[in-house]
Parts: structure tokens; sequence; C-alpha cells
């Protein structure tokens, strides 16, 4: 399904489309604006303001400092559980990496909401796991479990959230992992 936060998409399918449509056409001129046209017309059946391109940042639900807390909370005592005190100081100093990723995924921003920890030139987000089945976009999700711990070396781990709809009940798992190459902990990718 094509939806606001896959834009992008929409906008090659139908530049591809209007390019190949024009493939024999002589004009370049005409054919660069019916490929603007077009990209306009499918903004603007998106929701996107005019001259804006991609509309305006999805800010996502709003999280409360108190949601954010209870989260840091549940990720500090689920890896201090574990009986790795690496793991747990490392978890501990790669709060605010750990944050983004909660945060974002949990007010519906996924991805784009990450890059600022992100590991430069070598960061994947693999999937946005979308938003859970009937659930209200404007209301956040919470954090239901952390789990999963796996140090995978001396400067890496990883672990998985359930993230829950409070409404619908449904949720989305999401499977972050994080490195400190020196520079303190970044995200290396999310799946």
């Amino acid at each position: 399904m094509i939806g606001k936060n896959n834009r992008p998409w929409l906008y090659m399918a139908v530049a591809c489309g209007v390019v190949a449509g024009l493939s024999g056409c002589q004009g370049v001129n005409g054919a660069l604006a019916s490929v603007n046209n077009g990209l306009a017309q499918a903004d603007t059946a998106l929701g996107a303001p005019a001259g804006v391109a991609g509309g305006p940042l999805n800010t996502g639900a709003p999280i409360s400092p108190a949601m954010m807390q209870q989260a840091d909370s549940m990720v500090l005592q689920s890896a201090q559980s574990e009986g790795n005190k690496s793991l747990a100081n490392a978890v501990q100093q790669a709060a605010p990496a750990v944050q983004a990723v909660l945060k974002s995924f949990a007010s519906g921003v996924g991805c784009n909401g990450t890059e600022m920890y992100a590991l430069p030139g070598n960061y994947t987000c693999l999937v946005f796991p979308g938003w859970p089945a009937n659930a209200p976009q404007n209301v956040p999700l919470n954090v239901q479990s952390v789990g999963n711990w796996r140090v995978i070396t001396a400067n890496s781990f990883s672990f998985s959230t359930n993230l829950c709809s409070p409404i619908s009940q449904t949720c989305i798992t999401v499977t972050p992992t994080f490195i400190n190459m020196g520079d303190g902990w970044q995200i290396e990718s999310i799946g």
C-alpha cells in the first residue's frame, strides 16, 4: 500500500511511467514539464503543500517524557537482567541512540528519526515494520517488551523490542544493532 511515508517510491513510479510514455518524443522540455506536472499531482493527491518536496516532516504521534522514561527504564532493567555487566554498561552509554530508535518507532516516524545517531557510510534501516493493524496513528505505541539481547562483539550489541498500540493491542517488532567505533555509540542497522 502506498502511503505518505512511501512518497519516494510513488515519485519513482510516476516518473518512470511518464518517461516511458514519452520516450519517443523529441522535446526534452515537454517531457520534463510532464514529469514535473505528474509529480506535483501525486504530491497534491497525497496532501503535501504545493512547492514542498515530500510535504511536511512527519513528526509522528507525540511521546510524553513519562513514556520515554518508562521505556528507558525497561531497556536498562532488561539489559541488567542479562547478568552481563559490559552489556549493561554499553546500553547505558548508548542511551541517546537507543532512545532515538524507541522514540522514532513509537511515534510512527520509523527510520526517518534515527539518522542523527546513524553510523556514517554504513547505516542500514532494513525494514520499517509499518504501523500496527487498526492502530490510530495519532496515538504513540507503548514499549511492551525488550529482550533477545545479543552481544555481537566487544563494541556491538542488539536487542528486540515490541511496540504495541494501546488501542488495538497490535504490535510491531524492531531489532536495532548498535556499535561503538570509538566516537560513541551509533546505530549500525535496524531490522
